[in-house]
C-alpha cells in the first residue's frame, strides 16, 4: 500500500484535485471532475487508520479519537 504522502504526489502528478479514501475500495482521484481510481489494493479498515494515522501528530491522533473529528492541514 503505498503511503499517504506517495497518493498525494500522484494527485499532484496528475493535476488531481481531491484525494478518496473510502474501506472496501482502491483509492480514488477526482480527475477532470470524475473519480477515478488509483491502481491498488483496496482499503482495509486498519490499512485506512494507518493512512491517515501517518501524517498526524500524536496531539492530532489523541483529539481525533475523542472528538470523532479533525480539521487539520497537510504539506507536501
Amino acid at each position: 500500500m503505498p503511503s499517504m504522502t506517495e497518493l498525494f504526489h500522484s494527485l499532484v502528478k496528475s493535476k488531481a484535485s481531491d484525494l478518496h479514501l473510502t474501506v472496501g475500495a482502491c483509492p480514488q482521484m477526482r480527475l477532470n471532475g470524475r473519480i477515478v481510481d488509483i491502481p491498488g489494493e483496496r482499503l482495509t479498515p486498519q490499512a485506512l487508520q494507518e493512512l491517515a494515522y501517518g501524517i498526524l501528530t500524536k496531539e492530532q491522533v489523541v483529539q481525533f479519537e475523542r472528538e470523532k473529528e479533525l480539521d487539520f492541514s497537510y504539506s507536501l
